[in-house]
């Protein structure tokens, strides 16, 4: 969602942010995400972008991402829905022993 407003011949865009759905003035217009999230999107891409890595051939679904790093599923989702991730298609099964497993590790 985007709304112009001009101040003094400069445009400010009113956006929606779509890692967090709060409304921020853009100066710039360059990232549909506002400030105060950038450096949690940033953090949280490179720990799940490290999760999936570390973990080849494993079945990893967005709800087991978004557990493992207790994180909403949302959050995950926004990577998928910007290209960052790609969704592949599992058995349900697979999945939950994978994430049972993964879970474990990580105790």
């Amino acid at each position: 969602m985007k709304a112009s407003m001009g101040v003094d011949s400069v445009a400010l865009d009113i956006m929606k942010c779509s890692f967090c759905g709060r409304a921020f003035v853009d100066a710039n217009g360059q990232r549909p995400i506002c400030a105060d999230c950038r450096d949690e999107e940033e953090r949280l891409y490179k720990k799940a972008r490290d999760l999936i890595l570390d973990n080849p051939g494993r079945a990893l679904s967005v709800s087991a991402v978004a557990e493992i790093l207790g994180v909403e599923e949302s959050k995950i989702n926004y990577f998928v829905d910007h290209g960052l991730f790609h969704l592949v298609q599992r058995e349900k099964e697979e999945e939950c022993a994978v994430l049972a497993e993964l879970l474990k590790e990580k105790r």
